[in-house]
């Protein structure tokens, strides 16, 4: 996402997640387990937003967060919000693919990111810039544009995808935010194959590159049932993306 459309639907952006089913029914479950326990380990959240998964990470037992975002509001957000907490968090402005090293983490998370980048050049610095602040042996975890089913048309979730037509390498994807059924917000990103993703984590370094489905956790089927969301696990619009330095 660019800044700009980060500066328009901000705060809206920030208030609307956890109450976006996708959210915490799919997305926060499956992040956490795949990330497992993080006790003492440093972790840096790109595309950090207001600093929700920072949280969670810090409360969860990182021993340091460094959360940063291209968007200055976000980063704002997430400062008043560490404000009020003192949870210990940093946060700063910065744009991934233009961030050069700023840290050696041994996790880093970044979270609905890569599949903003505009261009497979952008791509690559991207993947770069998380490669060059990972310790050696260190693990990317994020969430990601699922390049095999870029569409989520059921609003329920709280957002919609839809992709280009034709789907072209490097088209416009239109996610569109909603709560109780209306429209609240409307951003892009774009769409690349899987083995754009691939190459451009190889060509960074990174070995052992994966792609792992997501599922309702268990809570989230109890409290909604599970045909709520199989709809959207016939269609998995995301996917989390993990590859090791």
């Amino acid at each position: 996402m660019t800044a700009t459309q980060y500066a328009e639907i901000a705060k809206l952006y920030a208030d609307s997640q956890d109450k976006r089913p996708l959210r915490y029914g799919i997305t926060d479950p499956s992040l956490y387990a795949r990330i497992g326990d993080i006790s003492g380990l440093e972790v840096l959240d790109l595309a950090c937003g207001d600093g929700r998964l920072s949280r969670q990470f810090k409360l969860r037992g990182a021993k340091r967060v460094l959360g940063i975002d291209a968007e200055p509001k976000m980063i704002e957000l997430a400062q008043t919000r560490e404000t009020q907490d003192n949870l210990g968090i940093e946060y700063q402005v910065g744009r991934v693919g233009q961030l050069g090293k700023v840290g050696d983490f041994d996790l880093v998370v970044p979270g609905f990111l890569l599949h903003y980048a505009e261009t497979k050049e952008e791509l690559l610095r991207m993947c770069q810039d998380i490669y060059v602040n990972l310790k050696s042996g260190g693990i990317m975890i994020g969430i990601n544009q699922n390049p095999d089913c870029p569409v989520n048309p059921h609003k329920k979730y709280g957002s919609t995808v839809e992709p280009c037509v034709p789907l072209v390498e490097g088209g416009l994807v239109t996610v569109r935010l909603f709560e109780e059924g209306n429209e609240k917000g409307v951003f892009h990103n774009y769409h690349w194959n899987k083995s754009t993703y691939e190459s451009a984590l190889a060509i960074a370094g990174f070995h052992d590159i994966q792609w792992i489905k997501m599922n309702a956790s268990p809570e989230a089927i109890k409290e909604r049932g599970k045909d709520f969301w199989q709809d959207w696990l016939n269609q998995p619009s995301l996917s989390i993306i993990e590859a090791r330095k």
